[in-house]
């Protein structure tokens, strides 16, 4: 509600002059006319949205509660849900009754050579000798790591693999044997390690 400036009668909001002294209506008052509508409307709607957000939640909060509490009639219905979601299923029996022995994968002896050609590769990348041996050792880890579901995923096909790499090995720290360094050093403990892979690398 706005009033004249000048004699203090209340005005129309669509009235331009004063009814009772004639004086000329000012924009600032059609303004704090239009504010005061605004801030009507704004608060009726702010109460809606308030109304229907509460009674929306209530209705979810006792449909909910709904489904937690049965009704008295079915109790037994509700037992037999929850006797059905704890049951234990025929697959995990199965599964429990497996014996331990049955795993598949691959020893510790194969973790070991992934480590040695991790370090060999990092100390002698620039050397070919080590990216020859390099290029065996990936192709027999891709293999091993396709078939570890496999109970044995060392197969002859790595096996043959692990013998020519061993021979490559063999030579290499041979034909290095007077000037002994790391990699030739690393080179021996893997033709080590290639030899207990092939006999023994698929776990027992």
């Amino acid at each position: 509600m706005s009033y004249c400036h000048q004699c203090g009668q209340t005005l129309m909001p669509s009235a331009k002059f004063c009814p009772a002294c004639g004086a000329k209506i000012l924009v600032a008052a059609k303004t704090e006319i239009r504010n005061e509508y605004a801030q009507k409307m704004y608060k009726n709607v702010v109460q809606s949205l308030e109304k229907q957000g509460k009674s929306y939640v209530e209705k979810q909060v006792k449909n909910q509660i709904d489904k937690i509490i049965p009704k008295p009639g079915n109790f037994s219905e509700s037992t037999q849900q929850i006797n059905e979601v704890f049951r234990p299923s025929a697959t995990s029996n199965q599964n429990e009754s497996k014996p331990i022995a049955s795993q598949s994968g691959v020893d510790i002896w194969t973790w070991v050579y992934v480590g040695i050609n991790a370090i060999l590769l990092y100390l002698g990348y620039k050397s070919d000798e080590v990216i020859g041996v390099m290029l065996f050792s990936i192709i027999i880890l891709l293999l091993v790591f396709l078939r570890i579901s496999k109970p044995k995923p060392y197969n002859w096909l790595v096996k043959i693999l692990l013998i020519l790499q061993a021979l490559l090995l063999l030579a290499f720290a041979v034909e290095k044997i007077e000037y002994p360094n790391s990699n030739m050093l690393l080179m021996l403990l893997m033709f080590v390690i290639n030899l207990r892979l092939i006999f023994k690398g698929n776990k027992s």
